[in-house]
């Protein structure tokens, strides 16, 4: 005879998924008939094998059609690029990968995939971090330029530019995130993440 004791935290967990979907199913029903931001969908391809999610972050000002979505998985790895959404959130488990971003055309999402909401909090924390990714990579890109200046001018003035745009343009994360990035297992997980990421290029023909 099985313990009743023993099932109780399965009880619970369970009664707190069934209530998490029924909030989640609420929310989605009162969102217009067309990709929003802050939707969360699904792209299905033959290839897909990880259950990759697809988050609507932004729209571009002046083509607002176009719209910035990052992958999202449930795996628990979470590097100094990704945002990890707390237990709290309506999709919870999820981790955005805020660095593998594309711009996806409105008329690409079939409605019928939508399988989530993020919240407007989460959906800030997220941008903010493409934001500094994006800072980042102007950085790098800077550091070269100013090199080359260097060479050429034989001035060390450059220098001091270069240092104030490296100071605010560090992607914030924890000494564990940044760690993460190198774990072998993390870096097989997002490499797989990239691979679904170039599926629905090809698949979208973007």
């Amino acid at each position: 005879m099985v313990n009743e004791d023993k099932l109780t935290p399965f009880h619970h967990k369970a009664s707190e998924i069934a209530h998490q979907q029924k909030l989640l199913d609420a929310k989605l029903s009162q969102r217009p008939n067309s990709p929003q931001v802050g939707d969360i969908f699904i792209f299905a391809h033959p290839e897909e094998t990880i259950g990759v999610q697809w988050v609507i972050l932004s729209a571009d000002e002046k083509e607002p059609q176009h719209l910035l979505t990052v992958p999202a998985d449930d795996a628990e790895m979470v590097g100094s690029t990704d945002i990890e959404l707390p237990n709290s959130a309506l999709c919870s488990p999820l981790t955005l990968r805020c660095d593998q971003g594309l711009w996806i055309h409105a008329n690409d999402f079939n409605i019928n995939f939508r399988v989530g909401v993020l919240e407007e909090w989460h959906r800030r924390r997220a941008l903010d971090k493409v934001k500094q990714i994006s800072g980042k990579k102007f950085r790098l890109r800077f550091q070269r330029i100013i090199t080359k200046m260097m060479t050429l001018l034989h001035s060390q003035l450059p220098k001091v530019f270069y240092r104030v745009v490296g100071d605010i343009t560090q992607i914030r994360s924890s000494v564990l995130h940044q760690e993460m990035n190198y774990d072998p297992e993390y870096v097989e997980w997002i490499g797989l993440v990239s691979k679904e990421r170039k599926a629905v290029i090809q698949g979208l023909n973007i």
